[in-house]
């Protein structure tokens, strides 16, 4: 009797477990990949690629914040930016977001600012200069710009580039795909 209750238990674990154990072996392959960004799987989940101890950025994320920059640099006939500095802005509103935990600072003003500051109310000239909806627009660009600048008036920083350099030293963020580092000195993702 109390072997064929081991197993029953056994096989109910194994059928929980297997979920988890696929996704790892899936969230595995794409951090030993080449190169993540083009991996096959990298855009289709909330795979973890930088994490600090509050939380993480995931490739979604970062390939929706990678394409929204080539659009941008495409319509303003800018130089293409690279995945890594994509990345690097991630990394950064990441630190920002976690040292300013829950700001005054929400959505809604974020689109207020767009709206009577900007002056940019249409969304299809912001769709056809960055790729994003009004909505993404204010919440993965407006948004983080604007916490950006009141942590840098917090901190009574020169610039934003020694705010990041000093939130860098001050706080651990683990790049997890191989062949990226985090560089401590300039806030930035770099290939090792």
């Amino acid at each position: 009797m109390g072997s064929s209750k081991g197993k029953v238990i056994g096989i109910f674990l194994c059928i929980l477990l297997s979920p988890v154990v696929v996704w790892m072996l899936l969230w595995i392959s794409i951090m030993v990949s080449t190169n993540i960004y083009q991996h096959n799987l990298s855009e289709s989940g909330l795979w973890p690629i930088i994490c600090s101890s509050r939380g993480c950025v995931t490739t979604s994320g970062w390939h929706k914040h990678y394409r929204a920059r080539l659009v941008f640099a495409r319509e303003t006939k800018q130089s293409m930016p690279t995945p890594e500095e994509a990345l690097t802005t991630l990394a950064r509103q990441h630190l920002v977001d976690k040292v300013l935990g829950d700001s005054s600072i929400t959505l809604g003003s974020a689109r207020r600012y767009r709206e009577e500051v900007l002056q940019a109310k249409d969304e299809e000239k912001i769709m056809k200069a960055t790729g994003l909806n009004l909505n993404d627009y204010d919440s993965m660009v407006i948004l983080p710009l604007l916490k950006q600048e009141m942590l840098r008036q917090r901190m009574k920083g020169e610039t934003l580039e020694k705010m990041f350099e000093q939130l860098a030293a001050e706080r651990k963020l683990w790049v997890l795909p191989r062949g990226l580092v985090w560089d401590k000195e300039t806030a930035e993702v770099k290939q090792k």
